[in-house]
């Protein structure tokens, strides 16, 4: 039995356009305080779920997904998916426990989990992995160093939990680069 047949398949694109449709309502507010040319990388739930959305669609269609648009979209989830406990819980700690904070956890592990699934099992350029890889790291720093324009906390921790938590994106990032670059020469030509 296949992993994703196309009934698996066809769900996750439905989830995935809901998770970002959802994320793109609950935001809509923070997203207008953002200046247009920094919304790629300063937001994340509404883009990653969209994203990921195209890839399995381009699988059950049987097409090849570019690889730019499968390393931009996984390296930056898969990094999100160490980041958001960390995040979380930390704010949680920093300001007040609450429940929303553990639900965001849960809502970026699901495409979190997407994104290694897909590290793990699609040939990905090396070039496209190494310029996603970049795009998250200018992500992380633009988002830190801006405070994300209010669209996530990030100034409710503090500055030292802040560059910790840089620290580990950027580590997180440059893992996912390398496991990508070892699984994609091990694995067969494109899919």
């Amino acid at each position: 039995m296949r992993l994703f047949q196309p009934i698996k398949l066809q769900l996750l694109v439905v989830l995935n356009v809901a998770m970002g449709l959802i994320a793109l309502t609950y935001d809509w507010q923070a997203l207008q305080a953002i200046p247009p040319l920094l919304l790629p990388v300063i937001v994340i739930c509404p883009i990653y779920p969209f994203l990921l959305a195209v890839i399995w669609v381009h699988r059950l269609r049987k097409r090849v997904t570019p690889s730019w648009i499968v390393a931009l979209a996984v390296i930056p989830a898969a990094t999100y998916g160490v980041l958001a406990p960390l995040f979380y819980i930390t704010h949680s700690y920093v300001t007040v426990f609450s429940w929303n904070d553990m639900g965001q956890i849960v809502w970026v592990w699901i495409y979190a989990a997407q994104a290694i699934y897909l590290i793990f099992t699609t040939k990905i350029d090396r070039t496209a992995a190494f310029w996603a890889t970049c795009f998250i790291i200018l992500s992380l720093f633009m988002q830190f160093s801006t405070g994300g324009y209010g669209y996530l906390a990030i100034g409710d921790i503090g500055r030292t939990l802040q560059l910790i938590l840089l620290t580990v994106g950027t580590l997180a990032a440059f893992s996912w680069y390398q496991i990508t670059r070892e699984v994609s020469d091990r694995l067969p030509k494109k899919r």
